[in-house]
């Protein structure tokens, strides 16, 4: 699954976006020199000419935002950003809230990845156990099999050929990578995988659209340049706006909200003016940020318990009906 909880467009993989945000966050506005700021963005990204290169357009007079992107340290879309709040001198605020924003949605998405992955350890796990009992275990007691199967459960015909055949065991893992790969295409047919990815990525547009109101940008030019996973709904929204339905009905739509509490924030969050846009659109991030949480602590409990009862269920049948029945066979057959 592709779970990457970057902000749209600010992806911070080809360019240095993350770490000349971080020194503009903290020092813009602090320090005045451009050639300190740019000198200390070149030693943390290690690319001291383009710090020089970047520092020759400031001297040329072009501002710190086109500097940075003729220098090739920032994303076109993060120069989005970071052009439209130099000129509303909000960089130094805006620069901030990027970097509270990055932080939370670092942890959100380790939660996140947390969740969803903690089922494949279980079964990682479980594979282990029963590749250390049946090629390891039984191997080592050195059992005569004809006797053993005539005091053991009628399965261990099936374990005993196993032991021999390591093959068959790759053929089990496969099989259930085979499963897992099943359910990562299905995933989104899947009831509450559905709804927590669905608004895992809407969390993510509207951490976006917090951050282009608050760099100045209106929400109608934010959704022309979205990139995200939802790229094809906002397409959807932006032809519906265009067709002369307000935003306050086709975001709700085009997103398919159908939680009354999220379809309500989001309509009230798009009725502020354009002056009030920002603070509205942080109050909807905000929420929205903490019912996911919360539901996905929800889900993260849920996953985890049935994690931890595949392994028990696991090690059980390991000890109570592999491991005991050979104990008992080893010692009949002693006697």
């Amino acid at each position: 699954m592709e779970l990457s909880l970057e902000i749209p467009g600010i992806s911070g993989k080809r360019y240095y976006d993350e770490q000349v945000m971080d020194v503009l966050s903290r020092l813009y506005g602090r320090e005045k020199s451009p050639e300190t700021i740019l000198d200390i963005i070149g030693k943390l990204t290690r690319q001291e000419e383009k710090a020089r290169l970047a520092l020759s357009f400031v001297y040329e007079g072009l501002g710190f935002a086109e500097s940075l992107r003729r220098a090739e340290f920032i994303s076109e879309d993060t120069y989005f950003f970071l052009l439209s709040a130099e000129k509303s001198k909000t960089l130094k605020e805006f620069t901030q809230e990027y970097r509270n924003i990055k932080k939370r949605m670092k942890e959100v998405r380790r939660k996140f990845l947390s969740a969803m992955y903690s089922p494949v350890m279980a079964f990682a796990v479980s594979l282990v156990v029963l590749y250390i009992f049946i090629y390891r275990v039984i191997p080592q007691m050195n059992l005569p099999e004809e006797k053993a199967l005539k005091l053991l459960p009628f399965y261990f015909h099936l374990i005993f050929f196993m032991s021999h055949n390591p093959l068959l065991y790759f053929f089990l893992i496969a099989g259930i990578l085979f499963a897992f790969l099943a359910l990562y295409i299905a995933r989104r047919k899947i009831g509450f995988v559905e709804k927590l990815y669905g608004l895992y990525e809407r969390l993510k547009l509207y951490s976006y659209l917090y951050l282009s109101t608050a760099a100045g940008y209106k929400i109608e030019d934010a959704l022309v340049k979205y990139r995200g996973e939802l790229k094809d709904k906002v397409e959807r929204i932006r032809e519906m706006n265009m067709e002369g339905i307000p935003l306050k009905s086709a975001m709700p739509e085009g997103l398919s909200v159908k939680d009354p509490v999220e379809r309500t924030l989001l309509q009230s969050s798009l009725l502020a003016d354009r002056w009030e846009m920002a603070k509205s659109m942080k109050e909807l991030y905000t929420e929205m940020l903490e019912i996911f949480i919360l539901r996905l602590e929800t889900a993260s409990e849920a996953v985890r318990l049935v994690s931890l009862l595949v392994v028990g269920l696991v090690l059980v049948f390991a000890y109570g009906f592999i491991f005991m029945p050979l104990l008992s066979a080893m010692k009949s057959i002693m006697m």
